[in-house]
């Protein structure tokens, strides 16, 4: 797993590359805390690099949200494969994100 973050203005913009698992999402939160810590952001995590996921994936990405929120941030989502949009369904917590096609799509969004 590796995680790329770049700042675009007001937007942290987070590559995410490799498996977003249970046995990864530790590792996941702590990179993104480290980034987000004692600020107010807006986040774009892009997620085409992402090969693999489960149900701690996805939590990761719930509490993500709830952390944002609280900091009076946003979350959004890009370019997700299909094995996560269809896990965000089956888990019926597709509702819970913003999710784009694309980066600059999302983008324009914030």
């Amino acid at each position: 797993m590796n995680i790329n973050y770049h700042q675009n203005g007001h937007i942290l913009h987070c590559h995410i590359q490799g498996d977003m698992t249970v046995e990864t999402s530790s590792d996941i939160k702590r990179s993104f805390m480290k980034n987000i810590r004692s600020s107010k952001w807006n986040i774009l995590i892009n997620l085409k690099g992402v090969t693999k996921t489960d149900v701690a994936g996805i939590a990761t990405l719930i509490e993500f949200t709830k952390i944002l929120k609280e900091l009076g941030g946003s979350l959004k989502l890009a370019e997700l494969p299909e094995n996560i949009l269809d896990l965000l369904e089956i888990t019926k917590s597709r509702k819970l994100f913003e999710i784009y096609e694309s980066d600059e799509d999302a983008l324009r969004h914030f």
